[in-house]
């Protein structure tokens, strides 16, 4: 019963629990972004002429998927967020002003 629990709270977790062996070189944020989500084997769906805008000094290292976006948008007005399945969103911190 106890393994029966633990493969059910392990089948909850979402794609930012994945462990990723982050290699990403010194590149745009879109282009890091791109690379990290083919690494970690998820969709991201984010504003990419936007994060062009920023660079970054690259990643390297096994991590979540979580820590590893962390540390790629840092510095920066993005965050992340889960939007079901295998998918993770990009967008502004704050909300847009029309």
């Amino acid at each position: 019963m106890c393994a029966l629990g633990a493969t059910a709270l392990h089948a909850q977790a979402g794609p930012l629990d994945t462990t990723v062996d982050a290699d990403i070189r010194a590149q745009t944020l879109s282009d890091a972004v791109l690379a990290l989500s083919r690494q970690a084997g998820v969709q991201v769906l984010m504003p990419a002429e936007k994060l062009d805008r920023y660079g970054t000094a690259g990643l390297r290292g096994r991590m979540s998927l979580r820590q590893a976006l962390g540390r790629l948008l840092e510095g920066t007005p993005y965050r992340y967020r889960e939007s079901g399945g295998s998918t993770i969103v990009i967008d502004t911190a704050e909300p847009a002003r029309h």
